[in-house]
């Protein structure tokens, strides 16, 4: 019975062990541009949401990274980024969208700003507020 549960877990084990090894290898760089973006209030977390453009085709994993430089205790600085494809792939900037979770307390967060590589996007909210 172990040794068929044993066989049954190695290709699962070997899967999730190869999905590590490609996030891994991936070059995370800014998307083309921030274009909305939305923010809403769930108990004690912000849901950020933002859709903008990567640069060309084949970019995948689209997301909100924080910049701990442009964080303070009302403004929250946040870059897009995605995962670049391996070969340069070309073409019109193809839409992305990213979301992110943050705790904030009410009243404390008055601005976000989210950087891309050709623009910056403030998010305003009644949420903030």
């Amino acid at each position: 019975m172990i040794s068929r549960i044993f066989w049954i877990a190695l290709p699962l084990l070997c899967l999730v062990g190869g999905a590590v090894q490609a996030a891994e290898a991936c070059a995370y760089e800014r998307a083309y541009s921030a274009d909305s973006g939305t923010v809403r209030r769930v108990g004690d977390m912000l849901v950020i949401h933002v859709e903008g453009r990567a640069p060309g085709s084949g970019w995948t994993d689209a997301r909100l990274a924080a910049v701990p430089e442009e964080t303070g205790p009302t403004k929250l600085g946040l870059r897009l980024i995605a995962c670049a494809p391996s070969e340069a792939g070309g073409g019109t900037p193809g839409p992305i969208s990213a979301e992110t979770y943050v705790i904030a307390q009410p009243g404390r967060l008055r601005d976000i700003v989210v950087r891309a590589a050709t623009n910056e996007l403030h998010l305003h909210d009644d949420t903030l507020g």
